[in-house]
């Protein structure tokens, strides 16, 4: 037994105390172990916490830098119970993930959702909502923790800049029952519908504030101001239209460009001025300008003569030429030179003779002034008809005008007459006192109207009032010295153009129809036309036939009226009251281009839009068109932008020249649509190029919309090859299909699954015998890769080496996307922290296959 000794000159420590110590003492530790316990499980619970974040962050962060379509929709879901309400995460696309990482096992989960915003609120779609252009991206980080789940969310948004987000509707009904108006919105007029039969139309439009205007040929537009369209919205927009009321505008055309012949006398007995007043035979040839032109006959007499005058008989030995001939020859002496416009020139063997009443002047005279007067042009006298001709030629020989008339038995020389010659079979040829008159118009001789018909034969352009009728000469002539006449018509133009600047936009064409003459009961041609619809309202006519034009304004359509062009009130007005004659002329600074727009068999199509230099016009029931454009190069389109859906767009480049008409037809071939759609396999995508080739060349492309949908309009039967114009790094299933177009309708093509071409490398990264948790930059590239990562130079970085980089995750694995099928190089590069230090650890690998599409498996081990 162990004793215990005490020192009494010092108090000593009694049991009692001792004890109390020990127990305060004890109760002290206990407290600061209770205290530990807290602040360890504090501890674990942040650093748990943290972890987590890490983790969730990093899956958003590795899922937006994939690209916007790239990043898939969850569409296979799985349900997690553990928490309430319970957590659906994506079972499919991006599956749950085990991590284990500072001692603690998390569960990963990923949502892929359409996100839209309505104000400044986010809210998630359907997969099946049209693409909004945004993605929400949710990531789950779940774990135990003292029996008990925990979790931690982190949400983000990835947006698509290049989305127009079509999240509205607009649609209703145009009345009364409008089919085929074209609505669309003013802002953006690639939102636009048609009307189907009953008139009704919908499209899809981004959130906002717009003006709808529904257009139609043969009704004034309508517009609905201020239409607004929320989000998800549908916005009612019922319009009405007013069909453009309309008349009718005719009228006969004419144009007059040479000097014609315009009365023949072979002989009459009259007073002869110019031979001392005794009576002599006299005969004359009167000539009439019904140009807006002074005509030049001879300048300088026969040396510079422009018109010559020739007569032509049934035997050649009495014919007769200007001058200068072998035979005989007018050899006229010129007392005046021109003709003025719609005056008349006089050529006669006397210089001054009397006849219908009137002492007339020649302008251009052949007699010898001995009193014995030349008879050139043969009749009857003394028995014996005669069958003759005379001509008006150009100085270089081309042949202007001719009247020829045969007699009993003998028809007049072919190059003595235009057309058909006169038949004077009955009174043997021209006797003394008869005349040639041409006419005035299709109803009228005139002594005071211009005599300026001309269709070009004898027969219907000439009146013969003969003596056997008739005491005297029924018309006189007329000279330079007589006042100038009206100029009702001239020749008749069938096929002129006509056309008005009005709203309907319609074209016609002149055409040839006969009326009776009343002198001889001989069908006479003439051109009218009929503009119809022409719309209400006052408008300019343009008239045009070749070089020719004429325009007539401020003429005035009163519906369901038919007036005349011009007219009392036009500008110019008519020149003869009733009379609604267009007389073309050579002005105008403008060019003329018509056409016909026909279909495959060659027949006319009616009501087509064609656009030339701005102009907008329409064509006929026939498919003619016509319009006034400027001179020069010119954009012509025949049923610009499918106005009418059977048919496709056709444009044409051509010159139109000053004053002359450029003939541009067109033949529609009926125009088909294609039709297909485009996918990620799980969701729509927009913005993708579609086209549609056909010999290596492309006939037409289309973009898809925000339903994933695309539509290449504008397509001519035959089969074409239909492929998306991707990135080199994408690809598609299938990678084209051949489509056929067999007319005016819809075909589908295919649903093409657009697969970025990329192969992977995935795997783990290992230092040592452990998983490098984190932070190993890893690096390819198909060129060797140096020892310490590569720089990066962004102003030079097109003519540099293409690199590809990922690090590794939190969990120890990595993915590396790279365009497939090739070889790489691949360089690790590990942090190695140190007590002091950070050291690179570095390791490259070669040979490396990546395939497109294909996920290749590839562990990397340091060193």
């Amino acid at each position: 037994m162990k004793t215990f000794s005490f020192n009494r000159g010092r108090r000593g420590v009694t049991l009692v105390e001792l004890m109390v110590a020990v127990s305060i003492l004890s109760i002290a530790i206990l407290g600061l172990t209770g205290a530990f316990q807290y602040i360890s499980k504090s501890i674990r619970i942040s650093r748990a916490r943290t972890l987590a974040i890490n983790l969730a962050q990093e899956k958003v962060e590795n899922l937006k830098n994939l690209s916007y379509y790239k990043l898939l929709l969850t569409t296979d879901t799985v349900t997690d119970n553990n928490f309430s309400p319970a957590l659906v995460y994506d079972k499919s696309n991006y599956p749950p993930e085990d991590i284990y990482t500072g001692g603690i096992t998390f569960k990963r989960g990923t949502y892929v959702a359409f996100a839209q915003t309505d104000n400044n609120v986010i809210s998630t779609v359907s997969y099946t909502y049209p693409d909004p252009g945004l993605k929400q991206i949710t990531s789950y980080v779940l774990w135990q923790q003292d029996g008990t789940w925990r979790k931690l969310v982190l949400q983000n948004l990835y947006e698509n800049p290049y989305v127009n987000t079509l999240d509205g509707t607009i649609r209703g009904t145009v009345s009364p029952s409008v089919a085929g108006a074209n609505v669309r919105v003013v802002e953006n007029p690639d939102w636009n519908a048609t009307t189907n039969a009953s008139g009704v139309y919908n499209f899809n439009v981004v959130t906002g504030t717009y003006t709808v205007r529904v257009t139609s040929a043969g009704w004034y537009d309508a517009n609905r101001p201020m239409v607004s369209v929320s989000t998800g919205g549908t916005t009612i927009v019922d319009l009405t239209m007013t069909q453009i009321g309309s008349g009718t505008v005719s009228g006969s055309v004419w144009a007059s460009t040479i000097a014609l012949i315009s009365q023949v006398v072979a002989a009459t007995t009259t007073a002869c001025g110019s031979c001392g007043g005794s009576l002599k035979d006299i005969e004359y040839v009167e000539l009439f300008n019904p140009t807006t032109a002074a005509i030049n006959v001879a300048e300088d007499g026969p040396v510079n003569q422009y018109l010559e005058l020739e007569y032509r008989d049934e035997s050649s030995a009495f014919n007769v030429d200007d001058h200068g001939g072998a035979g005989q020859n007018f050899d006229l002496t010129y007392v005046s030179t021109w003709i003025p416009p719609s005056k008349y020139y006089l050529i006669a063997n006397a210089t001054f003779f009397y006849v219908a009443g009137n002492w007339m002047t020649a302008d251009a005279h052949y007699d010898n002034l001995s009193g014995t007067l030349k008879d050139y042009i043969r009749n009857d006298t003394g028995g014996g008809g005669k069958a003759g001709g005379v001509r008006l030629v150009r100085y270089d020989g081309l042949l202007l005008d001719a009247v020829g008339w045969c007699d009993a038995d003998n028809s007049p020389p072919a190059d003595s007459y235009k057309g058909t010659f006169l038949d004077l079979d009955a009174l043997d040829g021209m006797n003394k006192g008869d005349q040639l008159v041409r006419i005035s118009s299709p109803l009228v001789v005139s002594n005071t109207i211009g005599r300026a018909y001309d269709s070009d034969s004898n027969t219907r352009d000439f009146y013969f009032p003969h003596a056997g009728v008739f005491s005297g000469l029924l018309y006189r002539p007329f000279s330079t010295a007589d006042a100038a006449q009206t100029v009702l018509t001239g020749k008749p133009m069938p096929g002129a153009f006509v056309e008005s600047d009005d709203l309907l936009g319609t074209s016609t064409r002149s055409y040839t129809a006969y009326m009776s003459s009343p002198s001889n009961g001989t069908l006479i041609p003439y051109a009218p036309y009929g503009l119809y619809p022409a719309a209400t309202g006052t408008w300019t006519l343009t008239v045009s036939s070749g070089l020719y034009l004429a325009q007539i304004g401020t003429v005035t359509v009163t519906q369901f009226i038919s007036i005349g062009a011009p007219n009392a009130s036009s500008s110019p007005t008519w020149v003869s009251a009733g009379s609604p004659f267009v007389r073309l002329s050579s002005s105008g600074v403008g060019g003329f281009i018509s056409g016909r727009v026909t279909d495959v068999g060659n027949r006319g199509i009616n009501n087509i839009q064609v656009l030339a230099a701005g102009v907008l016009k329409y064509t006929n029931t026939s498919g003619y068109y016509f319009a006034y454009v400027s001179s020069g190069p010119i954009t012509v389109i025949a049923n610009p932008n499918n106005a009418d859906t059977r048919f496709v767009q056709t444009l044409s480049e051509t010159v139109v020249y000053t004053g002359q008409v450029t003939e541009q037809d067109f033949i529609l071939s009926q125009g088909g649509v294609i039709q297909g759609y485009a996918t990620t396999g799980t969701s729509a995508l927009p913005n993708v190029i579609f086209t549609a080739n056909r010999g290596g060349y492309q006939y037409g492309s289309g973009s898809t919309d925000n339903t994933g949908y695309f539509y290449i309009k504008n397509m001519t039967t035959g089969t074409y090859v239909v492929s998306p114009a991707l990135d080199p790094m994408q690809t598609s299933d299938p990678v084209s299909t051949d489509t056929y177009v067999s007319g005016a309708n819809a075909v589908f093509a295919a649903s093409f699954t657009v697969i970025g071409a990329l192969g992977s490398l995935a795997g783990t990264v290992t230092y040592g015998s452990d998983l490098h948790m984190t932070g190993a930059l890893i690096v390819a590239s198909t060129k060797a890769i140096s020892s310490t990562p590569p720089s990066i130079v962004a102003s030079s970085a097109g003519a540099q080496t293409t690199y590809y980089s990922a690090s590794s995750k939190a969990d120890g694995t990595y993915t590396l996307d790279l365009r497939g099928p090739a070889t790489y190089y691949i360089s690790v590069y590990v942090p190695i922290i140190g007590a002091t230090s950070v050291t690179i650890t570095t390791k490259t690998f070669s040979d490396v296959v990546v395939n497109p599409s294909i996920t290749t498996p590839y562990n990397i081990v340091v060193p």
